[in-house]
């Protein structure tokens, strides 16, 4: 669990503190803290993320070289924290740091995702490409910065960023390559979110009845990994495939009133009125 491995990462921090002091033993505390923060923003507990990674700016003042990690994560914190420039500026750096090792696979996937927040959609589209050229061999690393598959997560978001350029068919592609990887890796959280985009894109191609059997298999992996609240979107939204399918569809009604009851359950409102409103 990331929680469980910013405490750990924490901890060897403060181990490492008790070794003397060199410059290797202190650029692994400020890495350890780097990566303590990239697992607090997966964790979303951004006030941890910043409490990290300002140990870690103050540690790596007395390093001969700065870490790419730590610039990583600073700029990935900015950016939680709306700080555009600030993040752009911490960006720009961990991109000069990162040059020919496998952390720039999780800057240029930082690139990606800050272009998509900014309507880049062709920008995001190139930078999430170059971050998947550099995915696999940085697979592992990126396990310290909270990603579980970077891969499978990385065609994820391409397919959502081809989905919003109205390229269903590319998008549907990498989705199912994505999809592999997940159910491969046992992660449901990840399945889930995939399934939901698959039937997103069946449904803009208006293939109604596969869209809701996306849905309802998304529904089914967000109860595996015991996220209710990504449930109940997903029921609604099977339930407005379904009624767009068969506008009579009594299966469709079925679905809405369950995810009413679920809406209900997490106070929801909002899941709650629109499942009402097809039930």
């Amino acid at each position: 669990m990331p929680r469980d491995a910013v405490t750990a990462l924490r901890g060897l921090a403060q181990a490492l503190a008790l070794l003397p002091t060199s410059p290797e033993s202190l650029r692994a505390r400020v890495d350890a803290l780097a990566r303590a923060a990239g697992m607090a923003l997966s964790a979303q507990d951004a006030a941890t993320a910043r409490a990290v990674v300002d140990d870690a700016v103050a540690l790596e003042r007395a390093l001969p070289a700065p870490s790419p990690e730590l610039a990583l994560s600073l700029a990935r914190v900015h950016r939680s924290e709306a700080r555009r420039a600030r993040a752009s500026e911490a960006l720009a750096r961990a991109t000069q740091l990162a040059k020919g090792t496998a952390v720039m696979a999780l800057v240029e996937a930082e690139h990606a995702e800050s272009r998509e927040q900014e309507g880049d959609l062709d920008g995001a589209a190139s930078a999430f490409e170059t971050a998947l050229s550099w995915a696999e061999q940085a697979k592992e690393l990126a396990r310290w910065h909270g990603e579980v598959d970077l891969p499978a997560r990385l065609l994820a978001r391409l397919a959502a960023v081809k989905l919003q350029k109205r390229d269903v068919e590319t998008a549907r592609r990498l989705l199912d390559q994505s999809l592999t990887r997940w159910r491969a890796t046992g992660w449901a959280p990840g399945e889930a979110r995939v399934l939901a985009n698959q039937g997103t894109a069946l449904a803009a191609a208006k293939q109604y009845e596969p869209a809701a059997r996306a849905f309802e298999a998304a529904a089914a992996a967000a109860a595996r990994s015991g996220d209710l609240l990504f449930r109940a979107r997903a029921l609604l939204q099977q339930a407005k495939a379904l009624k767009r399918h068969d506008a009579s569809s009594a299966q469709a009604r079925a679905v809405a009133a369950e995810a009413r009851k679920l809406s209900a359950a997490i106070g929801w409102d909002q899941g709650r009125t629109e499942a009402a409103s097809l039930a």
